[in-house]
Parts: structure tokens; C-alpha cells; sequence
């Protein structure tokens, strides 16, 4: 009964791994070394069915010489299945990354225990170590030997090897993609178990193996090797959630490679432009330039206009790059149209230019030269990358130990000629960096969403800043408080400002909140709402930056804006052009007529001073007054102003 039933087992792998080798090359995937290995396990499974399922039918009609075709066939097989773990095991390697970069001396070593089994079968017709048959009664009995031990023993090491390599980058495969491994891994064990167990029980033998391991395989490929969702189907190459995988596993095993980014900035532009059979040429055409200039690398489309080349360690790319050039350097025709690709080619070698997910991320940003067609960057042209990681890193250090600094810079009231209000700032003094520049983290903190805890610290000191050091007794009336498009996002904000108004008991009114109007804000949030929500509940705001953006006199009209800060850029240009003076003073003169106050950025000398106050601005803020200052600082100059203030008086 065993016999047929295990006739059914093989029968039913050699259907599934025909099948499975049929619907892979329909998807007609760029064949990597992977794909190469699973494409071995389908067609060792296959023979191993169609052999075994042939033994056992010879058997069941007791064709004459049996014992000799008996043999033929068992040696066949055991010859092909030996090779199985290993290549399973090579698969694995491949998959998770453990074979990158390895030399022929690792794969000699790794495959040298499969020899073992190799030999023992091929000097079996001499020593029957491992199996033998025999005519007993007229009937022919298939024995095991000793040797059979050996070929469990070495290929369940080989499985343990793969299993030990898929636990060493489990925090890296446990995604959607991946996660079925170690089920799929416990599939070929079951089935390694039955056939060993089942005799023992049973008194007959149950050959179900191969089927298990068949269906392993077929999980394997459904999940991992013929997943669409790590394919780019246009190009059938792998797409950027696999670069994203592959690359957190490289760096997991500390490689070494070289990886070129090829970026076609107006490659959308002419996807707009040409039809569509013009536009699966070029893509056509893109994708077998870099395929027959490096055929056996890998090679991704990270996303619609940009591809992805790695090359293993470091060579010299000199010769590539330069060939990548020529290439989309010359004009091209699709469609009747002359196509001319603005092309960006970034070259990093890992890790000494990039090493993290976000920094190979971040060199796909780099913008093109307007004047080349083809820009070139490496070396030391990516230190940037570096540098955007290193902040980033003292970004999340300082959040973590609320470590920002906030400095208070002065405003002075032309009427009162005093120091009425100050605009708090956020400042990053790093223990690796030292000084960080707000232009450098703050964008990056916008960029990476830690701007909403960074801002949420600031607001947290300056309320504490405002009690503890008694600002109302220094003549503060309040403080500017400067809030990003992302914090504005955040539906918690007003009552996160409110609960450390009410902690440090300070009213509303002692904050006024800074934002720079643009069109993005308005469309995101209903802008006139969300301001006139927050209003309703006691912050007074003011436009920052006004003459920069979007923000126009209709617009700002609108709002009941309690300053007017305009830029310092168009105080300064002002100075030498005399349009812009006279835009400035216009500017100032009808705010102030529609009942708003001014505060003038970025004055610097008593010019500029004399310009903006005669032309009715009635705060000014700059460097002519004081420098941003620390908290402590902050005080002492205050209370410096208002005596010398007084003793002119």
C-alpha cells in the first residue's frame, strides 16, 4: 500500500514542478543567480519524481531484469537528490544576502560535504554502503545501508546552514515578503521526518520527500521568486522594494560594493509627450543599454526614472560610466520626436561614501546640471550624503534628550524704543558636530518628520523660559513663535500649547504664532479655518517671511494677522536698488493703513534702521540690536536696553 501511495507522492511532484517551471517562464523575469538556483530545484524534483514514480511502476509490473533497472534508476536518483540541500542551502545564501561578495573559495568549502555523498553513492555498486537490492522469494527487496545516515546527516546540516543565515538577517527578511521562509524550511523537515519515522512505525516505506520539499519550493516561488510585488513588471527587473531589502541585508553583512544610480530627470516629460509604443521603445532601449553594458550585475528599476546598478566590491567604473554616458548623451528618436535624456549618474561605493537605507535613498536626489545633459557625481561629490545621516543622527539624539537649545532674539518697538517681544529659535549644539545650523536641520527635520517633537520641545521650553524668567516683568509683551507647515498638520497642537500654558500658568496672549502662508498650507489644512480655530481660542499669529513666497496683499488682507514680518532679503536688495525701496516702503505704508504692525527682519545698520521706521515700520528686529541670544543672555540684555533707555531719558 506504501508503494502506491508514495507512486501518488511523486506523481503529484513531478505535475507541480512542471507546472511551476511553465508559469515561471511566463513571467519572463531577468534571470538572477537565484532565479537560476530555483529553476535547478524545480527540474532536481521533477527528474526525482519522474525517476522514482518510473521505479516504481517497473516494479509494479515486474518487467524482466528488474534488479538491474532498479539499480540504473536508484543510482540516477540518489546522484540528483544529493545536490538538493545544498542547492536549497545556495538558494537561501542567495536570497538573504549571506553569498554576496563571496570568493570561489567559500563555495568550494560550502560544497565541499557534498561530495561526501557523491562519492558514497558512485562506489556503492562496490560496497553497498548506502543502499543495495536483492532477490528474495522472487521478490526484489530494496535495503538501506549505514551510508543512508551520512546523506540525512549532511543534508540536514545543510539546512540548518540556510536556517542559521535566514535567523542572522531575520530582522531584515520579517516582512510581507520574506516571512514564509522558516514554515517553508519546516515543510522540508516534515517531510524528512515522515519518510524516517514512517517505517519505523509502519513496517513499509513512505516516499513522500520529495513532495514536501516540491512544495516548499512552490511557497518559495509564490512568495519570493515570482512575487510581482519585487518585480518591476515593465522591465521584469527588480523593483525598489527589493533594492530597499537587498540593501539593508548587504549592510548587514558589512559588503563592500559599488553602486551606480542612473536618473532620467525629464523622462516623464517625454512619457507625456510620446505614444504609447514609442514609449515601450524607449524604455526598451534604456533598459537593454544598461543589461548589454553590465549583463551579469544587478540591475533594479528603483522607480518610474530611475535605475539602480550594483557592482560587486570595487572596481573601477571609470570605463562604465564613461559608456553610460556616450550612450544617453546622443540624441534619440522615438515616435518622430528627437529625445534628448537629462541624465544623472551617481556613483557611491559602500560603505565609504554611503552606508544606510536613507543614504542610498538620499543620492537618487541629487539635481542635474542645467548646462550638462549628463551630470556626474561621485567622491567626494556625495559627501553631502554623509553629512544629511550625521545630522540626522544629532537630530533624534537631541529629541531623545531634549537637548535644543532655544535663543531669544530681540524686537524693539519704535514707540516705546524698547524691547517689547523676541522671536525664540531653535538651536542644535551637537557633542560629535558641534554647532548645526537651523538652515541645515531644520529643513531635514521637515524632511524626516521629527520637526513636530523638535517643536514640540521648543514650545515646552519657551513656556517655561516665559515663567521662570519672568518675562512680563522684563517689558516681553510675547514671544514669536515660529510654526512649519508640519507641526500646522498636527490636530493636537493647540492643545499640547495650551496644557504647557496652563503647566507654567502663562495666558495665550503671551505667544504669538509665526507661519509662513503658502499655497501648500492653504490647500492641505483649509487654511482660513485652522487659523481662525486657533484664534477662537486665544493665539494671535503673524505672517513670517512675507514677500517671499505666496503670501500677497489679497490674501493677507483676509486674515487678522497681528504682525506683518517682512523679509529681510527685500530689506537688504532695497539698499541698492530703488524699485525695491520703493515696493518696501509701499508695502510697509499699506499694511500699516490696513491696521497691522510691522516687524522688519535683518537690520543691521542705522540705514537700514532710518529706511524702514520713516517709511512707518514700527518693530524691527536684526543684528543692529542684538544678535539671537541664549535665555540667560537674553534676560541681561533686556534689562541692559531698558536702564540705558531710561538713563537717555
Amino acid at each position: 500500500m506504501g508503494l502506491y501511495i508514495s507512486a501518488g507522492f511523486y506523481i503529484a511532484t513531478s505535475i507541480l514542478c512542471i507546472a511551476f517551471l511553465i508559469y515561471r517562464s511566463t513571467k519572463r523575469y531577468k534571470k538572477s543567480k537565484e532565479y537560476i538556483v530555483m529553476t535547478f530545484l524545480l527540474w532536481n524534483l521533477l527528474l526525482t519524481g519522474v525517476i522514482e514514480t518510473l521505479s516504481i511502476v517497473l516494479q509494479f509490473y515486474n518487467v524482466p531484469n528488474l534488479i538491474e533497472y532498479q539499480r540504473v534508476l536508484a543510482y540516477i536518483y540518489f546522484i540528483i537528490h544529493t545536490t538538493l540541500s545544498p542547492a536549497f542551502a545556495l538558494y537561501v545564501l542567495l536570497v538573504n544576502g549571506a553569498a554576496k561578495n563571496k570568493g570561489k573559495w567559500y563555495f568550494w568549502i560550502l560544497f565541499s560535504e557534498m561530495f561526501i555523498p557523491e562519492i558514497l553513492v558512485l562506489i556503492n555498486p562496490f560496497t553497498k554502503w548506502v543502499f543495495y537490492y536483492e532477490m528474495v522469494d522472487g521478490v526484489l527487496v530494496y535495503s538501506r545501508s549505514f551510508g543512508m545516515i551520512i546523506l540525512y546527516i549532511v543534508a540536514i546540516q545543510y539546512l540548518v546552514y540556510g536556517m542559521y543565515y535566514l535567523i542572522k538577517t531575520w530582522s531584515v527578511l520579517s516582512n510581507n515578503y520574506m516571512k514564509g521562509y522558516p514554515f517553508f524550511l519546516g515543510i522540508i523537515v516534515t517531510g524528512i521526518i515522515i519518510q524516517l519515522v514512517y517505517p519505523m512505525i509502519f513496517s513499509e516505506a513512505l516516499e513522500v520527500e520529495a513532495f514536501f520539499e516540491t512544495i516548499a519550493l512552490v511557497g518559495l516561488i509564490a512568495t519570493v521568486d515570482c512575487n510581482d510585488s519585487l518585480v518591476d513588471l515593465e522591465t521584469k527587473l527588480k523593483n525598489g522594494v527589493s533594492y530597499k531589502i537587498n540593501i539593508r541585508l548587504y549592510r548587514k553583512y558589512k559588503y563592500n560594493y559599488t553602486v551606480i544610480n542612473i536618473r532620467f530627470s525629464n523622462l516623464k516629460y517625454y512619457q507625456n509627450l510620446l505614444s504609447i509604443k514609442a514609449n515601450e521603445e524607449l524604455l526598451k532601449y534604456i533598459t537593454d543599454t544598461l543589461s548589454n553594458l553590465l549583463p551579469k550585475v544587478e540591475k533594479y528599476r528603483y522607480s518610474n526614472n530611475t535605475f539602480i546598478i550594483i557592482l560587486p566590491k570595487h572596481p573601477l567604473c571609470d570605463k562604465y560610466i564613461k559608456s553610460l554616458q556616450e550612450k544617453f548623451e546622443k540624441p534619440l528618436e522615438f515616435d518622430n520626436h528627437v529625445v534628448y535624456l537629462q541624465t544623472v549618474i551617481s556613483v557611491a561605493k559602500v560603505p565609504t561614501d554611503i552606508d544606510t537605507v536613507d543614504e542610498h535613498i538620499k543620492i537618487l536626489e541629487i539635481k542635474p546640471n542645467v548646462d550638462k545633459q549628463v551630470t556626474i557625481v561621485t567622491g567626494e561629490g556625495l559627501t553631502f550624503v554623509k553629512r544629511h545621516s550625521l545630522v540626522d543622527a544629532a537630530i533624534h539624539r537631541a529629541i531623545k534628550e531634549k537637548s535644543f537649545l532655544v535663543y531669544y532674539q530681540p524686537i524693539w518697538d519704535k514707540e516705546t524704543n524698547s524691547i517689547i517681544s523676541c522671536e525664540a529659535l531653535c538651536r542644535l549644539i551637537d557633542k560629535d558636530l558641534g554647532f548645526v545650523s537651523p538652515g541645515e536641520f531644520i529643513p531635514l527635520a521637515e524632511e524626516t518628520g521629527a520637526i513636530v517633537a523638535l517643536g514640540n520641545i521648543v514650545i515646552e521650553k519657551v513656556c517655561k523660559d516665559i515663567s521662570e524668567l519672568r518675562f512680563q516683568d522684563l517689558g516681553i509683551k510675547y514671544v514669536e513663535l515660529n510654526l512649519s507647515l508640519y507641526q500646522l498638520r498636527n490636530e493636537n497642537l493647540a492643545d499640547f500649547i495650551l496644557e504647557n500654558l496652563n503647566l507654567y500658568n502663562i495666558s495665550p496672549q503671551m505667544i504669538n504664532l509665526e507661519i509662513t502662508e503658502s499655497r501648500d498650507l492653504e490647500e492641505a489644512l483649509g487654511f482660513n479655518n485652522f487659523i481662525h480655530s486657533l484664534m477662537a481660542k486665544g493665539f494671535a499669529f503673524s505672517l513670517d517671511d512675507y514677500g517671499t513666497a505666496y503670501s500677497n496683499i489679497t490674501n493677507v488682507s483676509s486674515m487678522h494677522y497681528k504682525n506683518i514680518k517682512i523679509d529681510s532679503s527685500i530689506l537688504w536688495k532695497s539698499i541698492k536698488d530703488p524699485n525695491t525701496r520703493q515696493l518696501l516702503e509701499l508695502t510697509i505704508k499699506t499694511f500699516r493703513n490696513f491696521g497691522n504692525d510691522i516687524i522688519q527682519e535683518g537690520v543691521e545698520t542705522k540705514e537700514q534702521l532710518d529706511l524702514v521706521t520713516n517709511a512707518g515700520c514700527n518693530m524691527v528686529q536684526g543684528y543692529y540690536f542684538s544678535k539671537p541670544l541664549p535665555r540667560l543672555e537674553f534676560v541681561e540684555f533686556v534689562k541692559k536696553f531698558s536702564k540705558e533707555n531710561k538713563r537717555n531719558d
